[in-house]
């Protein structure tokens, strides 16, 4: 690399000699950023006595064809084959990998039989110069055929003297000057680190919570490819105390691979019980000092103290046609602090006393906050879809009993809310033809908040007594009251024009509590109807009757309104008051008067014919006739009805 170098050097001096001009060398990116080691390992350090497994991984392109030879790392200290351990190595015997990448194992004492237990699968095409299927060919640097060998058979058994406190593994680069060297702590043990999964358990009594014990100490992270465990037999390692009745702990596993944090739950729940105001204790027996067997105990301590429950609705008051969230907030519900749980309500109201229960879910695994949704039905109670019946200005409540409260006694918490009640408005017109139309205003029939609420009709009663419908009659039958069935409206979509190549679009609309209902007036009969005809006659009275079931202070209303029915005079005209005859003469003898005479445009005017206001109405035959005078005589008679049409402004 230096003769390299120094002919560069060397060209850049003549190139400037020659042009007679002074040339600075351009600074080479090698150099600026330092490339990372293509030798890792899988832990920084091994500890003594433990039996501790480190994988050892080269990833390079110089190695990376598929039939190369196992690349030369060699290390600082003596090694053996630990399958044989009578066999010396010279080099850390390595496989590849499907990745072109190259692995091998070390440890400082023999490992545990089966560690490692989980290793990468070797790579399938034969080397170059063809497996090692002998140990001694393993020891010449061949790569193991890893379907003869385990991981544990072909793992480096490394000889540290006591005093020496690190290991180096140098990784020679072939074919160019280049070697990277990976140092790795030897140490006889590392201070390990206990602590609760929270600072405060609930009692016994208040339910059977669940304790998360979490070591942190790399001296058991024995195997680099799968999950470790810390046995504690007869809790030996790890023990809990401070309670009544301390629970047992069992096993310790290791969070994944390679992490060196293990956990274990313990339950408070029967056997086992703690008592409000004691403090639990976990003790670890931590090895500071494997090959001597030193240890040194660690701990982590939480209260044992109940908390009092709240309970809450999102809001005071509701409409009916509104979902209610109610929240439980509690840390000694939170039994599992690695699960999400669930704890049931109770739910009733003014309508419906006996009330249902209801269930909440837990916001997450670890949040002691339980929430649900609650709707609402003006009929009836259907407990499987959390719905609970209520009456306009009554009340819904909500419950919760709290087995303990920080009182350390039972306790029951509870909120309620209002359901909002509004006074409505009625409204009645007549027209265009034989038509009304009623309109009523209250957001307490909107029951459905996202698709048009109707009210039912199609009956006739002596009073309007049903409440939250709506009537109408006549002063010509007073004791005939017909139900109108109204409508909810849907308004208008609003939205602006999009620009050239945007879509254009309204906001999404919700029902208005506006509804509207028709009904027919006739002079001959009444009938029932989703829309009724009322019977009337010129001056009598129409009455629209809105039966609210809960005006604004929670009490029933009949809202009424009313209109006089009147008719028109109609009204007769002609165009011209003066037209032109027609001639029998034939054309050719009295040219100056056509054989045909005016057209004569005949207008009726009457309000009281425009039947239906959606298309043009036509009138019968008779209705409208024509007469043709001459002197007093009557010449022609017709009956011209038929032939009138009605005029779009008329």
């Amino acid at each position: 690399m230096r003769k390299v170098k120094a002919l560069l050097i060397l060209l850049i001096l003549l190139h400037s000699a020659l042009c007679g001009v002074a040339c600075l060398p351009v600074a080479s990116a090698q150099g600026e950023q330092e490339k990372a080691s293509p030798i890792t390992a899988s832990a920084p350090s091994i500890t003594r006595g433990t039996g501790q497994v480190v994988m050892v991984t080269i990833s390079d392109e110089a190695v990376a064809a598929l039939d190369s030879s196992p690349p030369t790392v060699e290390c600082d200290q003596p090694m053996v084959l630990n399958g044989d351990q009578a066999v010396s190595l010279s080099q850390l015997p390595l496989y590849q990998l499907e990745d072109g990448s190259w692995v091998g194992f070390i440890a400082v004492d023999q490992p545990p039989a089966g560690v490692p237990a989980n290793p990468p699968s070797q790579e399938g095409t034969p080397p170059s110069e063809g497996w090692a299927t002998t140990d001694a060919e393993i020891a010449a640097g061949k790569e193991p055929d890893m379907s003869t060998y385990t991981a544990n058979y072909i793992t480096a058994l490394i000889n540290v003297p006591p005093d020496v406190t690190s290991i180096t593994l140098t990784y020679y680069r072939p074919e160019a000057a280049e070697t990277f060297t990976l140092t790795i702590t030897v140490t006889s043990g590392n201070i390990g680190h206990i602590t609760f999964d929270r600072n405060t358990y609930p009692p016994t009594a208040a339910g059977s919570a669940k304790v998360y014990i979490t070591i942190v100490d790399p001296d058991w992270n024995l195997d680099p490819t799968a999950p470790d465990t810390i046995p504690n037999p007869g809790d030996s390692t790890v023990w809990l105390s401070g309670v009544t009745t301390p629970p047992t702990v069992g096993p310790l596993t290791e969070d994944s691979e390679n992490s060196g944090t293990f956990t274990a739950s313990a339950s408070l729940g029967p056997p086992a019980e703690a008592k409000y105001g004691e403090v639990l204790k976990a003790t670890y027996l931590d090895t500071v000092d494997y090959p001597n067997n030193e240890t040194d105990e660690r701990y982590a301590y939480a209260n044992i103290l109940p908390h009092t429950a709240s309970i809450a609705f999102d809001k005071d008051t509701y409409e009916i046609s509104e979902e209610a969230a109610i929240t439980l907030r509690d840390p000694d519900l939170n039994l599992d602090s690695k699960n999400i749980e669930s704890w049931s309500v109770h739910v009733w109201s003014t309508a419906d006393e006996a009330g249902f229960d209801l269930s909440l879910e837990e916001t997450g695994e670890d949040t002691g906050e339980f929430q649900g949704t609650l709707k609402f039905s003006p009929t009836n109670t259907i407990p499987d879809q959390a719905i609970i019946e209520v009456e306009f200005g009554g009340y819904v409540y909500v419950s919760f009993d709290d087995p303990l409260g920080s009182a350390n006694q039972p306790i029951t918490v509870q909120d309620k809310a209002r359901i909002a009640s509004h006074t409505g408005t009625v409204e009645i017109q007549l027209g265009p033809g034989p038509y009304g139309t009623i309109t009523v205003t209250d957001p307490d029939l909107n029951l459905d908040p996202e698709a048009p609420d109707t009210v039912p009709g199609g009956t006739v009663e002596e009073k309007p007594r049903i409440p939250g419908y709506v009537y109408v009659s006549s002063s010509e039958e007073p004791n005939k009251w017909f139900t109108v069935t109204m409508i909810e409206q849907m308004p208008e979509e609003t939205g602006e024009e999009g620009g050239e190549g945007e879509e254009t679009g309204g906001e999404e609309t919700a029902p208005a509590a506006v509804f509207t209902g028709r009904f027919f007036v006739s002079d001959t009969a009444s009938n029932p109807g989703d829309i009724p005809t009322v019977l009337v006659k010129p001056g009598c009275m129409i009455k629209a009757v809105y039966h609210d079931e809960a005006d604004d202070t929670g009490s029933p209303k009949l809202i009424e309104a009313s209109l006089i029915f009147r008719t028109h005079t109609g009204h007769l005209s002609l165009d011209r008051n003066r037209y032109s005859p027609g001639c029998k003469i034939d054309p050719a003898e009295n040219p100056i008067r056509s054989e045909k005479g005016s057209t004569v445009i005949i207008t009726l005017t009457d309000p009281d014919l425009d039947v239906n206001p959606d298309a043009p109405d036509i009138i019968p035959s008779d209705m409208v006739e024509v007469q043709i005078e001459r002197g007093k005589q009557i010449v022609y008679q017709e009956n011209i009805g038929h032939l009138f049409e009605e005029a779009t402004l008329t």
